[in-house]
Order: structure tokens, then sequence, then C-alpha cells
């Protein structure tokens, strides 16, 4: 399978020969998640999969991927914070946090948080220690040089047509999922 970045992924096994995974991962990136959330089989698949796995997690925008198989309607969620708008879009509540978990459902804000998420599912699923001696063995301890970010500082919306624009082209055989990525938020009076 092809990345954002110049590396492969070799996959082991197809969707049919796990047919109940215990836990299932959904990563994100940017071109290769758009065209993903247009892909039927991996909708299909994480819809069945979701059904019996004891976690459904995603990272970054791969939160997207999870909304356009329908699995997020409703739900509290996050994403990386230039796609909050077309998580809404698909139907989830976006939650401004690192990770938002609702139900069997946890997602993480972008690629960092998807670390923080990673270290608390190793601690939920195995146990503190485990996650600390990962967060060892990788030697996180961020500290960014700048400080935190200033959120009141980031203007949400300024990424959004350029991916929109992305949406688009990326989305062009699948006009369903392009109009509910895209139409503008209705509003109510």
């Amino acid at each position: 399978m092809s990345c954002d970045v110049p590396v492969k992924l070799l996959p082991e096994k197809t969707f049919d020969q796990v047919p109940n995974p215990y836990l299932v991962l959904v990563p994100g990136g940017g071109l290769g998640t758009i065209r993903a959330m247009g892909n039927q089989a991996i909708r299909e698949y994480l819809v069945a999969a979701a059904e019996t796995a004891h976690t459904v997690a995603s990272v970054c925008t791969g939160a997207l991927i999870l909304g356009a198989a329908d699995l997020l309607q409703g739900r509290n969620a996050t994403t990386h914070w230039a796609y909050a708008r077309f998580l809404e879009r698909l139907g989830a509540r976006y939650v401004p946090q690192r990770w938002v978990q609702d139900g069997k459902f946890i997602c993480s804000a972008g690629v960092s948080a998807g670390i923080d998420m990673a270290l608390y599912l190793s601690a939920k699923l195995g146990n503190e220690q485990l996650a600390r001696d990962s967060q060892l063995v990788v030697e996180y301890d961020p500290q960014p040089p700048f400080g935190g970010i200033d959120w009141s500082q980031v203007d949400r919306d300024a990424l959004v047509p350029s991916i929109t624009a992305l949406i688009r082209s990326a989305l062009a055989d699948h006009p369903n999922l392009v109009n509910r990525l895209t139409r503008p938020p209705s509003t109510s009076g």
C-alpha cells in the first residue's frame, strides 16, 4: 500500500483472514486517507470488524475513514484540527482534545496525540507498567521548544478550502461522499 511518506506498508493478511480482530487501528495521513474514504472494501470491513472488536481506534485523519463508514454517527471524536469540519460533516461531534473515547471508539487528534492514545491503550489493554515501559523505550518525553499550542490563535478553518479541493479531486468517483464532505453546514434558525 502506498503512504503519504516514502514508506511501503506490506500487509500480512487480507481482510477475509481477520474477520474478528480484537483491535482495529485506522492510521491517518493526507491524500491516501482521503482516497481510502472512498474505498468500499475498507468501509465494509470496518463496519463488520467494529461489530465484534473490543476497540476501534484512529490516529489523526483516520477518523475520517471511520466517519465515512458511518461508525462515528453521533459519537464524540477528534481528528487533526484542520479536518474538524469534515469529521462533523460525517456525523461525528468533534471534540478538540488530544484523544477522545466514546464507547469502544477512540480517536486521537494528530501524530503525537496518537502516541498519547497508544500509551493510554497500552495501559488499558495491558497495564500501566507496560505503558510506562513503552514510553521509556521510545523516549517519549515531549518538551516542545516553543511550549504548547495557543489554540486561541489558530484559525481552525484556514485549510478548509485546500482540503475541500483535495477531497473533490481524490474522491471524484464518489459524488455522494464528496457532497457529504463539502456541503455547507446546515443552519437552523
